[in-house]
């Protein structure tokens, strides 16, 4: 027997359900985990990326460290606009040849050609032992990025001969991650 057509008006469910974790409703942002995961280009160029997959970077173990000669640019570009709200946080694990190290560590906001720092440079204590992992909380200026924005981690490591290991696998050291908190417009 066929259902009556007056009954079917509202019987079909949504195809999707939307669940929040309880305590990040009750803060209003919701984190976001990113590993700074290094990419091989033509002719031996690597470039430095957050992703949220866990992924092997390239190159073989002794290029998965980003090594304190420069200044050093990790990106990710948003497809679609958020708000960056609350406290980042970096860990990652020194690898130390030789030298005492620190890093230096700004979040940066990139639209087009213009860079905007969307947090202090917050710089980690001086570590002469190899290994070293550290985990430092960093503040953020409440920031609206739009689709094609980049959020850049910049890194300055001191201390010639030394890195942070760079592979979310963690196959040569533990993995370097980010933890950015988004505001939830719920």
């Amino acid at each position: 027997m066929a259902l009556d057509p007056a009954l079917t008006e509202f019987t079909t469910a949504s195809q999707s359900v939307t669940s929040y974790d309880y305590l990040d409703v009750d803060d209003g942002t919701g984190t976001v985990v990113y590993y700074i995961t290094i990419h091989e280009t033509s002719g031996a160029t690597f470039t430095y990326t957050l992703e949220r997959n866990i992924v092997r970077s390239a190159g073989m173990a002794s290029d998965q460290v980003i090594l304190a000669t420069a200044t050093t640019n990790v990106d990710v570009t948003f497809n679609t606009p958020k708000t960056v709200k609350g406290t980042a946080t970096i860990s990652a694990e020194f690898q130390k040849s030789g030298n005492n190290m620190s890093m230096t560590v700004t979040i940066q906001k990139v639209s087009g050609a213009v860079v905007t720092d969307i947090s202090s440079a917050v710089v980690s204590p001086t570590q002469t032992v190899d290994g070293y992992f550290f985990n430092m909380p960093i503040p953020l200026t409440e920031t609206v990025f739009a689709a094609g924005d980049t959020l850049r981690l910049e890194l300055f490591l001191n201390g010639a001969g030394s890195g942070i290991w760079a592979d979310p696998t963690g196959s040569t050291g533990l993995p370097a991650k980010v933890l950015i908190p988004f505001k939830l417009d719920i």
